[in-house]
């Protein structure tokens, strides 16, 4: 069946013609590998820029860790520790 003739073809035709026809197919396969991409970038940005840093912000104020430590060696000698480890001096 050629795309011309679906005007007069019953619905089940209809159906069976688009199900089969590799442009079709195609198109879908590509809508949803673009779609599971966007969607995947998505979920991913939205975890970093949101969700990430409100668990780091828990994790460190339950853990007592600052990342800005001021440390004393007990020589006179003050140093600022500016990582992610916490530093017991």
């Amino acid at each position: 069946m050629r795309i011309d003739e679906i005007d007069g073809a019953s619905l089940i035709e209809e159906a069976w013609f688009i199900a089969t026809d590799p442009a079709h197919i195609i198109g879908e396969v590509v809508f949803a590998l673009a779609e599971a991409a966007f969607i995947f970038l998505f979920v991913t940005l939205f975890i970093k820029r949101f969700l990430l840093p409100k668990w780091h912000e828990d994790f460190d104020r339950a853990h007592d860790i600052s990342h800005h430590s001021v440390v004393d060696d007990g020589y006179g000698n003050v140093r600022v520790i500016d990582n992610y480890a916490r530093m017991d001096v």
